[in-house]
């Protein structure tokens, strides 16, 4: 459930980005998201590992590899303190960048 709704908050994120961005809903959003997806998703990834030690890693690199995805993010808000506030920073980061980038 849990992953769930993340998906479906990044999911919205990217809306609201796009259509912040000047997009419009006549614009294939659905094609542009699946672009902008992996982006986000590897910036959250890099975020996440860059606070983890070696041990850590490897748990969750074991748990991605079985899909256990509910389990990973409970692990990683008992790991990360402020584990939803770091996330929410990543999300505005990768806004403003792409916000930014668009207006050049």
């Amino acid at each position: 459930m849990t992953n769930q709704i993340n998906k479906s908050f990044q999911d919205q994120f990217l809306d609201e980005l796009l259509l912040e961005a000047g997009f419009t809903t006549d614009d294939n959003l659905d094609l542009l998201k699946e672009e902008l997806k992996p982006l986000l998703q590897e910036r959250i990834t890099m975020s996440i590992y860059n606070q983890l030690d070696q041990e850590q890693k490897d748990t969750v690199t074991e748990m991605l590899d079985h899909n256990q995805l509910d389990e990973l993010n409970e692990y990683l808000e008992k790991i990360i303190p402020d584990y939803q506030e770091k996330m929410m920073e990543v999300y505005a980061d990768f806004e403003e960048e792409y916000l930014e980038n668009m207006e050049s």
